[in-house]
């Protein structure tokens, strides 16, 4: 458990590294955060995102995209939206990706068709920028 527990901070560690470009993100003060539900980056309806933002700031901020765990079978998007809301509430834009799962029984959405979504949804959030007030060479994969 001490291991996986590691892991997992390790990988925070460095996604908060990563995105930040070397240099700090300042907090002001306590943020409300808001969701912005179901944008579409492709035809399936698996393939959504969830922009959990901050107020609004002038200087573009770092994305982390999600993509929740499920051994690409099972899981939600928003099974990882406390830890979006947690690194919103610290400068950060998250957004939370769904993907088309892999349904064995219907050799439906066979590999790489997860992979194919996830570069999607990052080319979808590099895409929306602007809209977002994301910096688009501070995007990262968690």
């Amino acid at each position: 458990m001490r291991t996986i527990r590691g892991l997992v901070s390790c990988g925070l560690g460095a996604l908060l590294v990563a995105t930040m470009g070397g240099s700090a993100v300042a907090q002001d003060g306590p943020y409300e955060t808001a969701l912005e539900t179901s944008l579409s980056y492709g035809d399936d309806a698996k393939q959504v995102i969830h922009a959990v933002t901050l107020e609004p700031r002038e200087e573009p901020r770092p994305a982390p995209v999600f993509f929740h765990g499920g051994g690409l079978v099972m899981g939600q998007p928003t099974q990882d939206l406390g830890w979006a809301e947690w690194l919103a509430s610290h400068g950060y834009v998250s957004f939370l990706a769904g993907y088309r799962l892999f349904e064995s029984y219907a050799d439906k959405n066979p590999w790489p068709a997860q992979l194919d979504d996830a570069q999607a949804a990052v080319r979808w959030v590099r895409e929306h920028a602007d809209e977002f007030n994301v910096d688009p060479e501070r995007i990262s994969a968690v």
